[in-house]
């Protein structure tokens, strides 16, 4: 004769396994999903030439703003940010990034003299990337592009990916070449990968790029990109120089100073911020864009996760 504990602790056994598995199993999906569905919280973006945005707010074109299109309207835009870094005349920022500790950015138009607490970085070209310490409030150039591609050479959209690549596009076609190793030919909108090494404040490639995205296989015509964050293929987004239409997919046709979010993956596109979001009184043309994906209830979906999975596991033990 079976005894009922017996019973009881194969049922236990057998029911919990299964709803540990479950729960795992349920946990890793929507983590998945919110991850494949994140929105955007946050854009940062600076413009070519001065405009102003939601009636009042002056947005100068040597500073960075953001803009936040889940806010109400009229309460959307806010900043500066590096207000007065750039002290030549006329000049602006090309491309923007920000981490926990830094600021990133090259300029357009030439050179320009970056200000900074107890210096100054003189004739800065558009080849090189500037980095900002946002503690100390020091700048040095972190990433120069021309000793790669040669003099005249303009880095036109930057990121840096998870895991520590350099990710940049550039405004005209370029050939980058790594030394001994090798080289890689460009087109302007193309995005690539360089592996890179930092020691003492300064980033160097240490191998030939590869090809992040083409755009002559993305997009219809010269769309030209002119600002990008790339945080995985679920998370990709773009700005480009003229309005246009995906190659791929379902050919999306969008606007110029159009937020775009695109899979090179599923090859899926769609617009996540509208030009007109920006509440421009003007036409105006985005210049940079560095986007800071909303990261959802990653930590509430692995918290409830975690947690039903220690209740059944003692239960089971029960």
């Amino acid at each position: 004769m079976v005894k009922t504990s017996y019973i009881k602790t194969s049922l236990n056994t057998v029911w919990g396994s299964f709803l540990r598995k479950f729960v795992m199993l349920g946990t890793v999906g929507a983590f998945s999903f919110l991850q494949s569905s994140e929105a955007a919280t946050t854009a940062y973006f600076s413009t070519s030439a001065n405009e102003t945005m939601e009636t009042t707010k002056t947005v100068n074109q040597y500073e960075i703003w953001q803009i936040k299109p889940d806010n109400a309207a009229g309460n959307r835009i806010s900043g500066p940010s590096l207000d007065g870094i750039l002290s030549t005349s006329g000049r602006d920022f090309d491309a923007v990034y920000e981490d926990a500790t830094h600021w990133y950015f090259s300029v357009q138009q030439g050179t320009t003299d970056v200000d900074y607490t107890g210096g100054s970085l003189e004739n800065v070209d558009s080849n090189k990337i500037v980095r900002y310490d946002k503690a100390s409030g020091v700048a040095n150039i972190w990433f120069d592009a021309g000793t790669y591609t040669g003099a005249g050479s303009q880095v036109d959209a930057m990121h840096i990916a998870p895991g520590g690549d350099l990710l940049l596009s550039f405004d005209d076609s370029e050939t980058f070449t790594v030394g001994a190793m090798g080289s890689m030919t460009l087109n302007d909108g193309d995005i690539i990968r360089v592996p890179i090494t930092e020691a003492g404040g300064v980033a160097t490639a240490t191998a030939v790029p590869t090809l992040l995205l083409e755009e002559s296989v993305v997009f219809q015509d010269n769309e030209d990109i002119e600002g990008f964050s790339y945080w995985s293929d679920d998370a990709f987004y773009l700005i480009t120089e003229s309005a246009g239409q995906f190659k791929t997919g379902a050919m999306l046709i969008f606007s110029e100073n159009d937020v775009l979010q695109y899979n090179p993956a599923t090859e899926v596109a769609s617009v996540l911020i509208t030009a007109g979001t920006f509440d421009s009184t003007n036409a105006f043309d985005l210049n940079a864009l560095h986007v800071v994906p909303e990261p959802g209830f990653y930590a509430l979906i692995m918290g409830a996760g975690l947690f039903c999975f220690a209740f059944f596991r003692r239960n089971q033990n029960l």
